[in-house]
């Protein structure tokens, strides 16, 4: 329902398509059979007589066309991306064979929607080793109702398992999604965990494994019920330890405990959740680690469907790549601008269960890279906050940023800003390239300048681009560090932020940067070059929606140049040309074109910012 650039059909469209799998032995005739958007309308548009063979699939293309184009079967009806009821009913015009009800889920860009089949006696993950949680290292004794499925535990620490420290050497740091040094050791031997986790019909399941990776004990709960434990002391208090400790070697390998519960009255249709005292062998122990993993297997003569989302497209041809459900965005509680005092940002994401990770280096958090969120994040200088939202089994969220600028701080913009090269370009033979990260403290500091030097950076629109620093300056791959190289294979990813001073919204997408111009890319010639951005479905929209220009109605773009201005400007290497800089006459004699009534390139001027320092 979201098809940007997956298939075309024989119109030149990539339009919306639907899937048919006949999974039976025998050859199905769709003629009369129909297909509806509405619960209401379970005869709107009929197939055309077309037959599927054994283990065959059919491509319907949703378009509104009602009719059969070079072979292809055209609906009277679209699909709304955002999710509508969709129903495969057989010939007598009452029977749903298939449908999604009340509504299949939201789609996104390029990533399809459908059914696995899984059938008799087939294992399957209830919960994978890597999975939401919330997290406790108790101060006082709660109880015991922390145990159970209902319970309030929206206090407690949004993680991931496994969850634990390690001081020494014991190589669970690629096992450790939450790390609990700092409030465990040497100050307590007990965590809680709650996993939540989702079941349709527990009388689907034979049984229940739980898989546990643990150092050095714990105790399992199911819905409250005490269902496996290991180095557990008979009488176990809110603040227990575990009766022996563990090797990492053992701690690393699956120890298997069958759930012998009847699942019928252990389980519930709907959520369910999975709770575990963890146990160290003293406050004083070194390492921790609880990763448990939850397998069921299905009955016999039981098919299990489940709806996933497919990173690959296929139509045509069997599903591959799915995931459970697409994580929602991250909420930021501040917005990108321009503040003069210290504020604190909070992170959320709609998703149950998922986590958040987060970066201020510009670097592109993900599932293992960033600081893992645990509570508001204080901003006291310029920052470029950028965050996404993961669970196990899901499509993470797309990468959020967020520039936050602190004026005072952009006019004194360090000479060498930590982390950033001393030099743009990495070829020796051009020996005028070189680095100027500061602005001019004769300038800025001038009391005839410094009002007018800040009041500046406000005046007009800024751009903020945000890319890990690699992108621009790796000596191999930077496409700054090689500013001569072009296409599509020196396009690196970045996130472009446009911010007004007044506070009206302005935009944020995802998309490719690459170097722009021709003599301009010479860093003999300047070390600054013009830059370009694309839009493409690969990082986000395929195009930016939004009226930039205010001289032009036009909202839609596939591309944009930032022009960092090379003849008779300042910033080129030859004094002659530098003397006569003005930074505006080219804009100023395209805007007198269209002021006359004739054609030409539309611009304004912005100010520039690369992972938050000025450019």
């Amino acid at each position: 329902a979201a098809n940007d650039h997956t298939a075309t059909n024989s119109l030149g469209q990539t339009g919306d398509w639907i899937e048919l799998y006949n999974n039976s032995a025998s050859t199905v005739d769709l003629g009369g059979w129909y297909l509806t958007d509405s619960s209401a309308d379970l005869q709107k548009w009929m197939f055309p007589s077309v037959s599927m063979p054994p283990d065959s699939y059919l491509v319907v293309w949703a378009t509104g066309e009602d009719r059969v184009i070079d072979g292809e079967i055209h609906t009277s009806f679209k699909l709304d991306a955002g999710g509508e009821y969709l129903a495969l009913v057989r010939t007598d015009g009452l029977t749903v064979q298939h449908e999604y009800a009340p509504r299949f889920p939201g789609q996104a860009d390029d990533i399809s929607y459908g059914v696995d089949l899984l059938f008799d006696g087939a294992d399957v993950v209830v919960i994978p080793s890597q999975a939401g949680c919330r997290v406790l290292v108790p101060a006082t004794d709660p109880g015991s109702s922390w145990r159970g499925r209902v319970f309030d535990d929206s206090g407690w620490q949004v993680g991931a398992t496994g969850v634990g420290f390690e001081t020494d050497s014991s190589s669970y740091a690629d096992n450790i999604n939450t790390d609990l040094g700092s409030q465990m050791f040497g100050q307590m031997a007990s965590v809680y965990v709650r996993i939540p986790f989702e079941i349709s019909d527990p009388a689907e399941y034979a049984n229940l494994r739980l898989s546990m990776l643990f150092d050095d004990g714990f105790v399992a709960y199911l819905n409250g019920v005490q269902v496996a434990a290991s180095n557990a002391p008979a009488s176990l208090a809110w603040n227990a330890g575990a009766t022996a400790a563990r090797s990492p070697a053992a701690a690393l390998a699956y120890t298997v405990f069958s759930i012998t519960n009847d699942l019928a009255s252990l389980l519930v249709s709907g959520t369910n959740v999975l709770a575990i005292h963890g146990l160290n062998y003293g406050a004083g122990s070194t390492n921790l680690l609880i990763q448990p993993l939850l397998e069921a297997t299905l009955k016999t003569e039981v098919a299990l469907e489940q709806k996933r989302y497919y990173a690959q497209p296929t139509p045509g041809a069997p599903n591959s790549a799915a995931f459970a459900g697409l994580v929602a965005d991250t909420k930021f509680s501040a917005d990108r601008g321009f503040y003069s005092s210290p504020f604190a940002v909070s992170l959320s994401c709609a998703t149950p269960g998922a986590a958040i990770r987060f970066t201020l280096d510009g670097s592109t958090p993900s599932e293992v890279h960033g600081a893992l969120y645990s509570g508001p994040i204080t901003i006291d200088k310029t920052a470029t906050l950028r965050a996404v939202a993961y669970k196990t089994g899901w499509r993470s969220s797309d990468v959020d940023t967020q520039t936050y600028l602190f004026i005072e701080q952009v006019v004194h913009q360090p000479p060498l800003p930590e982390g950033w090269p001393v030099t743009w370009s990495n070829n020796v033979a051009e020996s005028a390239n070189y680095s100027d990260y500061e602005m001019d403290p004769e300038i800025v500091n001038d009391p005839q300048y410094a009002v007018a030097v800040r009041s500046a950076l406000t005046n007009i629109p800024t751009l903020s681009l945000v890319t890990d620093l690699k992108n621009l300056f790796d000596p191999t791959n930077g496409i700054y560090a090689k500013p001569r190289e072009e296409g599509v294979l020196w396009e690196r990813p970045v996130s472009a932020e446009w911010i007004y001073p007044d506070g009206r919204e302005g935009f944020h997408i995802n998309c490719g940067l690459r170097i722009q111009g021709a003599g301009s890319r010479g860093p003999n010639s300047t070390p600054k070059h013009s830059l370009r951005l694309q839009f493409k479905g690969i990082y986000d929209a395929s195009k930016l929606k939004h009226r930039l220009f205010p001289d032009t109605n036009v909202d839609s773009f596939d591309t944009i140049h930032l022009r960092a201005v090379y003849n008779n400007a300042w910033t080129k290497l030859q004094s002659d040309q530098r003397s006569r800089a003005q930074e505006n006459r080219d804009q100023f004699a395209r805007d007198l074109q269209l002021a006359m009534g004739h054609e030409t390139d539309h611009g304004l001027i912005c100010h520039l910012y690369l992972n938050g320092l000025y450019w």
